[in-house]
């Protein structure tokens, strides 16, 4: 006779092989497509006679690689977060320069969803700033995985990160000027593989990872991350950081 433990037994060791599939896959995908990535580094840094056309295509190849690589890193991290495996390195980090250094990835990334010339990335979080207490690598997909959501809904106008201390913590956004969330998807957005309505004309859709893996990490660094939200005005998604001089 078969129980309802042997069943949740059974679904728990379907779930384990998934996980165990898609970081096997994942980890073999990242290796070919981060030489893609360097490769196409150096072929940019040559073709300046090849002219404006050409090289602007070439971003675009390069945006796609450089998204492949972020939802390879999604999905990765989505298993490790499911079993409970999340590492991180905390360390006082200067998130200004942090931000600045995956600045260029996502302006490629904007070549690829076709937007660079029709909306502005900007970082405008101060330089000034007190250091926070977290992992750089985890802040940075934090920033992508938000960067690259308001892309998505976002065909014109600006993208603009900022910061503002409050309450002891660094409080950060991400704000838009894209087609807003509904109400009734303000609730599950952070729910892994949730999924809303798309923009007309969307290049892509994702699998519903980035926001609910981005919430996880702040959430082990001790702050928290909510959005506010007008429908055809934009949202602001912000989350907290705990400042390293009160570690």
């Amino acid at each position: 006779m078969v129980t309802i433990d042997s069943q949740n037994k059974k679904l728990k060791q379907l779930d384990q092989i998934k996980d165990d599939l898609l970081s096997m896959v994942s980890h073999e995908l990242r290796s070919p497509l981060s030489a893609i990535e360097g490769l196409m580094g150096l072929v940019l840094a040559e073709c300046g006679s090849l002219g404006e056309s050409v090289a602007r295509r070439l971003q675009q190849i390069r945006g796609a690689n450089q998204r492949m690589i972020y939802l390879i890193n999604d999905l990765i991290d989505g298993a490790m977060i499911r079993r409970g495996e999340l590492r991180m390195n905390l360390a006082p980090l200067d998130i200004h320069a942090a931000v600045e250094r995956i600045m260029p990835g996502l302006k490629m990334h904007a070549h690829y969803v076709c937007i660079s010339d029709k909306v502005s990335i900007t970082n405008e979080i101060g330089r000034q700033v007190p250091k926070v207490h977290a992992d750089e690598q985890r802040i940075q997909q934090v920033m992508i995985n938000l960067v690259t959501n308001a892309m998505k809904f976002t065909r014109q106008g600006s993208i603009l990160l900022v910061s503002e201390l409050k309450d002891g913590f660094l409080q950060v956004s991400v704000k838009d000027t894209g087609i807003g969330i509904a109400d009734e998807d303000r609730t599950r957005i952070f729910n892994m593989f949730a999924q809303v309505n798309p923009a007309k004309n969307e290049p892509y859709r994702g699998v519903g990872l980035g926001l609910s893996i981005a919430s996880k990490i702040i959430e082990a660094h001790g702050g928290r991350m909510y959005v506010d939200s007008t429908l055809d005005k934009g949202s602001t998604f912000t989350f907290t950081l705990p400042l390293a001089e009160l570690k």
